[in-house]
Order: structure tokens, then sequence, then C-alpha cells
């Protein structure tokens, strides 16, 4: 009887998570399928990848307690930087003035997530890269973002073609569906969940 209901509960439960991947707007996929996500993403990966092979090093190596936590607040301090894009971009659609703002003057909303991005990028460099590469004697630089920036910023414009070709459907989306397919599938990771 048990393992009847533990069968039904993860079917219901893998039913409701297909289902609302199912339910995302097509104007939603196609906008997270842009250049915009799709290095935004790649720079995400580049960080994450960063930070698991320092805890995979420094469990190896007797790092100081002070300089682990030098690396890991450098890390969290450059991920709340970039998350911030991403809930900015949220914030954005779901406003309506903002949404009109950014079809109407896409290069200046361009001009402005590029300088969100450059600051978030410069931070991480200065931050992260290079208290990374200090406490590790460089062994670990962490991964550059540097030539994936022109790519992202090449899709901001796309994804607001997508978002003004798609503008009726826009205005439909909901904190909670952007949060989840936006937000929470793009963000940097917390330090402890990188494992």
């Amino acid at each position: 009887m048990k393992n009847l209901l533990l069968t039904f509960i993860i079917g219901c439960t893998s039913y409701s998570v297909l289902a609302q991947d199912a339910n995302i707007p097509n104007s939603l996929q196609k906008l997270l399928d842009t250049d915009f996500f799709t290095q935004y993403d790649e720079i995400r990966q580049r960080a994450h990848t960063s930070v698991k092979a320092f805890k995979k090093l420094s469990a190896e190596e007797n790092y100081s307690e002070e300089d682990l936590e030098i690396v890991k607040d450098a890390y969290m301090a450059s991920a709340e930087k970039f998350n911030a894009i991403l809930v900015g971009v949220k914030n954005d659609l779901l406003n309506k003035r903002s949404r009109k703002m950014l079809i109407r003057f896409p290069d200046a909303y361009s001009s402005k997530l590029e300088k969100e991005l450059d600051y978030a990028n410069e931070y991480y460099e200065q931050t992260f890269r290079k208290e990374i590469a200090r406490v590790t004697n460089g062994e670990i630089l962490g991964l550059s973002f540097m030539e994936l920036l022109p790519v992202v910023i090449k899709g901001v414009k796309i994804a607001i073609q997508v978002i003004n070709k798609f503008k009726a459907e826009v205005r439909k989306y909901n904190d909670a569906m952007l949060q989840q397919h936006l937000v929470e599938k793009y963000k940097f990771q917390e330090w402890e969940k990188l494992l």
C-alpha cells in the first residue's frame, strides 16, 4: 500500500512539473531561447564551474578559513549582481510602463542592460576572479566572461524584438511564471548548493 501511495505521489508530482513546462507561453519560450538567455546561462555555468573547481581543490589544500570566506563572499557578492539583472528584467516585463518603454526605446533599454552586465562582470573580475587566483596561487583563475558579453548584449535587442512581436501575450505574464522560468532557471546558485 505504501509503495502504491508513493508511486501515486511521484506520478502526480511529475505530471505537475510537466504540466507547468507545457503551460509556458510560446513567447516566453522564444524569449528564453534568445542569445541573451543562452549566453547568460553560459556565464552562469562558467561561474559555477569555477566554484566547484575551487571547492574540490580546497578539500585537498590547506587554505585558511579566512581565505575560504573571502572567495565565498566574493562569489556570492558577484552572484547577487548578476541575479539582480534577472530580477530587473522580470520586473520590467511585469510593469506595464517599463514594458512600453523597452518596446518603444529598445536601444536605451539595451544600453541600460549593457551597463548592468558590464558592471556585474567588472565586479566579478575584480573580486571573485582576483581572489580565487590569489588563494590558489593561480591554479584556478576563474573562467572569464569577456568574450560572451558582446553576444549577450546583442541578444538583448533580439529579446526585445521577441517581446515586441508577442506584446499581447507578454502582458499576460505573471510573477510566479517569470520567477520560475526566468529567475530561478538562470540565477547564479548559492555557494552551498554548488557541489
